[in-house]
């Protein structure tokens, strides 16, 4: 079976450290573009390195980026990239906005809960008579 390398890297991202090397040390005949790789070989590295569970959604730069994979079909990464290739960029720079966000959202979570605790400590105290 002949794959892209292009998605090799990009589905690299998504799972378990190893993959990548695991992949190009099983294939035959690489390109610059593409590699060759037996259906068997293929798929029982793919149930190797298949991920246990579904990463779950731990902050704001999380949902941003299930909402933008959800309106566009799937494809925001890859066209994230090819808009910054066009530019003349080396990356998009989805992740790091993504670890960012996911930051501020839990920077903000927390102070949001500090005002809460508060409120409720000052209710929680009797008033001097």
């Amino acid at each position: 079976m002949i794959k892209s390398l292009e998605r090799l890297y990009e589905r690299s991202t998504r799972r378990p450290a190893g993959y990548l090397q695991d992949v190009l040390a099983h294939a035959t005949n690489i390109t610059a573009t593409h590699y060759e790789i037996a259906d068997e070989v293929f798929e029982a590295l793919k149930r190797k390195y298949r991920s246990a569970k579904p990463k779950r959604r731990r902050g704001l730069g999380d949902i941003i980026a299930a909402a933008i994979n959800v309106v566009t079909f799937g494809y925001g990464r890859r066209l994230a990239d090819a808009i910054a290739r066009a530019i003349g960029k080396t990356g998009c720079g989805c992740s790091q906005r993504q670890d960012s966000l996911n930051r501020l959202g839990s920077y903000i979570a927390g102070k949001w809960s500090n005002v809460f605790a508060r409120m409720r400590r000052r209710q929680a105290r009797p008033t001097p008579r």
